[in-house]
């Protein structure tokens, strides 16, 4: 049996944190929705469990691809299970929290309470979103 951590959003669309263990991670994601939660990530965990604070390091400006990943994957689930975007938004935050994601999602959530769309809200980080992400947003 392999130890997994994971995020989820139970059905009142609370964030939820976890830890169990599970002899692979379709067998996770299994007691995850065994539990009536919707999975939004989901990690294996490793001996070694050292983290480094992204100001310590001064990576605060660099986006990897995984966290837009999670990031898109987390929303679409959110969005997809009737939460509504302010607060998908604020979960998916919740979810990348000390990622230097955090930061653009706090902009994001700025820029839709003051009337923008959503695509509008990701079109001021181009650096983070592709013309295309942004192209492929607005038409949904």
């Amino acid at each position: 049996m392999k130890s997994f951590s994971y995020k989820a959003v139970d059905k009142k669309g609370t964030l939820v944190e976890g830890e169990l263990k599970a002899k692979d991670k379709t067998d996770a994601l299994a007691q995850i929705e065994s539990k009536g939660l919707s999975p939004l990530v989901i990690k294996k965990k490793t001996h070694f469990d050292i983290s480094f604070s992204p100001s310590f390091l001064n990576l605060k400006s660099r986006v990897s691809q995984k966290d837009v990943i999670i990031f898109t994957q987390s929303l679409a689930s959110l969005v997809g299970a009737g939460i509504s975007l302010d607060k998908a938004l604020k979960i998916s935050k919740d979810v990348l929290k000390d990622s230097p994601m955090e930061e653009i999602i706090t902009q994001i959530i700025e820029d839709i309470k003051g009337g923008s769309s959503l695509a509008g809200a990701l079109s001021k980080h181009k650096k983070v979103f592709p013309s295309l992400y942004i192209s492929m947003v607005k038409a949904g």
